[in-house]
């Protein structure tokens, strides 16, 4: 089953059980993930799919952390994040981060820093299936970039 059919199959759930706390993100990625697939011209693909959650838990996290800050933490939903983060493969732990990062350095050989570029790529390829978090690898491979 497509991870957008899991997302349809969640909206019809949430609106037997009149539940607008998780109806209301399911109804705005479904409405993002169809705007993909008008701007792309095809059905969008499970990693595309994949994509347009993380950007709308990200988008989420952010928009409460601006609410929290500015005193309004009765308008923050990270609740909302939290439910979108269920369809979300597992995330990365830190020894799969490692894991890729040495893999991906022994295999492109890098000259330096300006290779950086190649190794996360690397990395990311290593790390498919899983939720990765670009600043962190970015950062890890940086680091041993500089060793």
């Amino acid at each position: 089953m497509s991870m957008k059919d899991t997302l349809k199959k969640a909206k019809i759930a949430a609106m037997k059980a009149k539940d607008k706390a998780k109806l209301n993100p399911i109804n705005l990625t479904l409405a993002d993930i169809q705007n993909l697939e008008i701007a792309n011209g095809h059905e969008a693909t499970d990693e595309e799919v994949l994509k347009v959650i993380q950007k709308g838990v990200k988008t989420r996290r952010e928009t409460a952390k601006l609410y929290e800050d500015k005193g309004l933490a009765d308008k923050a939903a990270p609740a909302e994040a939290d439910f979108l983060e269920t369809f979300l493969p597992a995330a990365a732990s830190d020894e799969d981060y490692a894991k890729a990062v040495a893999d991906a350095v022994a295999e492109v050989n890098p000259a330096g820093p300006k290779d950086m570029g190649r190794v996360v790529k690397a990395a990311r390829a290593a790390l498919a299936g899983k939720t990765i978090d670009g600043g962190k690898l970015a950062g890890l491979v940086k680091a041993e970039l500089n060793k």
